[in-house]
């Protein structure tokens, strides 16, 4: 039996989240869990308004739990999962109930015969593919004439050395470029960075709100009944605690939205 992946598990099983996205908020939206769901659930639906009607054979590239290709499933059209995630693929075999295939694999080592899907969905996947390999397989996979989607965000500029918003997502301009290089002809482009910021605004409240009071109470609980223990603790988890820190900037929202946006590209 695998290792137990307790991220996946404590998003699921406490934060009651089934996908693994940013979601699609709508304006004055109250910052809340249940909100975020709801929020999710919008994203995925809004996709699938974007797909052309041609389309029925879809391969989900880095599907996560699963949550995106059920909501296809259910509106009838034929889809496949990727992930190189083995615990991700467990989730999704029991999210679609088994009824979409799931292909353990990074998109890029993917085997294909070529042409097999009318269209490839990548819901914030993108980033974590190489572009030129990601996109000369997207080109492979699809039919003639078929379509890739992608939900992602992109740096809008150069990326910057020490910007922590520049350590993720690729430069745009570099992305449309060698899309166009591979074969791809951009038929819509959608900016909706404005809706998915709440997320970040309430991921920075709940920890706030919530992380560092708990974490603040554990510590002097701690220090003053086992401050041995204390010492002990500390030097084990120090290094992971200041890499959490560290990644406290990726939540400001204005300085997200200065250096990405959040599109949405169908090729």
């Amino acid at each position: 039996m695998g290792k137990v992946n307790w991220a996946l598990r404590f998003y699921g099983d406490v934060l009651k989240l089934r996908h693994l996205h940013y979601g699609l908020w709508n304006a004055g939206t109250a910052l809340t869990l249940e909100n975020l769901q709801h929020a999710q659930e919008e994203y995925g639906r809004h996709l699938m308004t974007l797909f052309p009607q041609d389309v029925q054979r879809v391969l989900d590239v880095g599907c996560g739990t699963g949550s995106n290709s059920l909501l296809l499933l259910e509106a009838g059209y034929s889809v496949e999962g990727v992930s190189p995630d083995p615990h991700q693929g467990e989730v999704y075999r029991a999210t679609t109930r088994g009824k979409a295939p799931f292909h353990l694999s990074k998109f890029e080592d993917l085997a294909s015969d070529g042409g097999a899907f009318d269209l490839i969905l990548m819901a914030e996947s993108c980033q974590y593919i190489k572009v030129q390999p990601g996109l000369a397989r997207a080109a492979r996979f699809l039919k003639g004439g078929g379509y890739l989607l992608v939900s992602d965000y992109f740096v809008k500029g150069k990326k910057e050395t020490g910007c922590p918003q520049c350590r993720s997502g690729h430069e745009l301009a570099g992305y449309l470029r060698t899309a166009e290089e591979a074969g791809f002809t951009l038929r819509r482009q959608e900016d909706i960075t404005a809706r998915v910021l709440p997320t970040l605004d309430l991921a920075l409240m709940l920890y706030q709100s919530y992380v560092v009071p708990a974490r603040e109470l554990g510590v002097a609980y701690l220090r003053e009944r086992h401050p041995w223990l204390s010492r002990v603790l500390w030097a084990l988890f120090r290094k992971r605690i200041r890499r959490l820190e560290d990644g406290l900037p990726l939540l400001d929202g204005a300085a997200f939205a200065r250096c990405k946006s959040y599109l949405v590209l169908l090729f």
